[in-house]
């Protein structure tokens, strides 16, 4: 085995390894039933901002009361 050699193999099977994993990734992704658990995933950081502000509201009115 020389360098050349595994330097073939890496390219070409490489890119085959790498293709595969990105489709899967891909395919997982976007499958039907992720659809709901995606959707939660996304909202995750506006709902942490959501619940900040509620707090913060929260505690001005009570400042002001």
């Amino acid at each position: 085995m020389t360098y050349d050699y595994l330097r073939q193999v890496a390219d070409s099977w490489g890119i085959i390894y790498i293709g595969a994993v990105f489709l899967l990734v891909i395919a997982y992704t976007f499958r039907p039933s992720g659809r709901e658990r995606a959707n939660d995933a996304a909202f995750i950081p506006l709902n942490e901002n959501l619940a900040n502000n509620q707090e913060k509201t929260k505690k001005l009115s009570d400042i002001k009361h």
